[in-house]
């Protein structure tokens, strides 16, 4: 393995890896996580590692100029507008879920007044209808 360049962050050197990895190209990076160790991140670059028979045409596709984007690349305006659906439903969806939200706490609202009335209300009253009938006999 040859080092074919050297880059002063690990992303700049990670594009360069994944157009040779798209390629075909045999490579791998070095020193990625040097600054961890060394302390200062720009003090140990990044080295890009080809192997040496791939080594021109390495060159060759990191050196091409305006690279082509794939045909199912969608363009920024395609992008924004989709983003800007998804954030109109996304509301809507929110908007749902907080009305679901708030009917559901006056229900159980309702439901703890109904329960805390029961409880508190039965335990007075005479619970069978069969009662008077028993105080008669007696």
């Amino acid at each position: 393995m040859v080092t074919l360049r050297t880059y002063p962050n690990a992303a700049e050197a990670a594009v360069a890896k994944s157009l040779l990895d798209d390629r075909r190209i045999v490579c791998s990076l070095a020193d990625e996580a040097s600054h961890l160790y060394g302390g200062a991140p720009m003090a140990m670059p990044v080295r890009l590692l080809v192997a040496e028979d791939q080594v021109d045409e390495a060159h060759r596709i990191l050196d091409e100029e305006g690279q082509s984007l794939p045909d199912e690349f969608d363009s920024i305006s395609d992008s924004s507008k989709t983003s800007e659906i998804m954030n109109k439903e996304l509301i809507s969806e929110l908007r749902e879920l907080h009305q679901r939200q708030w009917w559901t706490t006056i229900l159980l609202i309702a439901l703890l007044v109904l329960t805390v009335y029961l409880i508190s209300e039965l335990p007075r009253r005479e619970i069978s209808p069969w009662t008077d009938v028993y105080r008669a006999r007696r």
